[in-house]
């Protein structure tokens, strides 16, 4: 691939964390100017099939992209940006632009449903929808969610089926993408709000963990919930008292264990902070932290 242009990677930075029999491996992402060039090797296929350029919208605007999803076939590329969503057909090289620019919102994640492309937009006003990126049909369209919301705010689950969301800052709910239903409605704990809960499923489906916020004094608690029946599972205890965030959260495969990532700020300096949950306890096993940014995903190894 022929690069006219100055590139500056994402830095990808690895922490491993060792306890016992298992292992956490922590990716901080912090992506600054990039210049969108992506090469492409299909699953199973040694050779190098296709190198492309995305254009970073219709405007040339320069913003990265945001996303990136392969459908199971390795036939269709989706790229998203803050001004454009691209499909890209592999076979071909060809690829079909839908402009974000002035639609009042964003697509924060985007999918495959039996090969169908499938993004979210995320409308400014407290609005989701669910869209084909190649027909352009609205699936479903979903109002009530907290104005400006962000996809700090909701998350999907792991068969994407379902979508849990606050709704204002009293309300969490989880409702099928298809069909509309609403599984359940739980409230806020008391003396907490939801506000930027990061709602963060298991592996199976089974579980949720979102962050709560108190407001006097200013403090990030921490609370997991039953995704079938929404009913609260265990609060544990506050990710930090002051000025903080949590980011990211990730179930052990076994759901034992729930690590928690965010931030840490003062006056002095910005921390990065990671720790780690028994979840049948409600114990804080380890608390690391370092100066840096918050901490925005975390994975745990098979």
């Amino acid at each position: 691939m022929n690069n006219d242009q100055s590139t500056t990677r994402p830095a990808v930075i690895p922490i491993f964390i060792l306890f016992g029999s298992f292992t956490l491996l922590l990716l901080v992402l912090i992506t600054r100017n990039v210049t969108p060039n992506l090469q492409i090797t299909p699953k199973n296929v040694h050779l190098l099939r296709e190198t492309l350029r995305l254009d970073s919208g219709v405007t040339n605007s320069g913003t990265p992209p945001r996303q990136f999803a392969l459908s199971t076939d390795n036939k269709t590329l989706i790229v998203t940006s803050s001004s454009s969503n691209e499909i890209w057909q592999l076979d071909t090289g060809t690829k079909k632009v839908m402009s974000l620019l002035n639609a009042g919102g964003y697509t924060p994640y985007v999918y495959f449903d039996n090969e169908e492309p499938i993004a979210s937009f995320d409308n400014w006003s407290g609005s989701l929808s669910f869209l084909n990126l190649i027909t352009g049909e609205t699936l479903q369209h979903f109002d009530g969610l907290y104005p400006g919301s962000t996809f700090s705010d909701w998350n999907l689950s792991p068969d994407a089926q379902w979508f849990a969301v606050s709704r204002g800052e009293s309300i969490l709910s989880l409702t099928n993408i298809k069909t509309g239903e609403v599984r359940f409605e739980s409230y806020q704990p008391q003396g907490f709000v939801f506000r930027r809960i990061n709602p963060t499923f298991s592996d199976n489906g089974k579980l949720l963990a979102t962050s709560l916020i108190q407001n006097a004094p200013f403090a990030v608690g921490i609370a997991v919930w039953d995704a079938v029946t929404g009913k609260l599972v265990r609060q544990l205890g506050y990710f930090a008292i002051g000025t903080s965030i949590v980011d990211s959260f990730a179930f052990s495969h076994d759901e034992k264990w729930l690590a928690v990532g965010g931030g840490l700020y003062t006056d002095d300096n910005n921390q990065s902070v990671i720790q780690l949950w028994d979840l049948a306890t409600g114990t804080k096993l380890a608390t690391f932290s370092h100066e840096g940014l918050s901490v925005q995903r975390l994975i745990f190894t098979p």
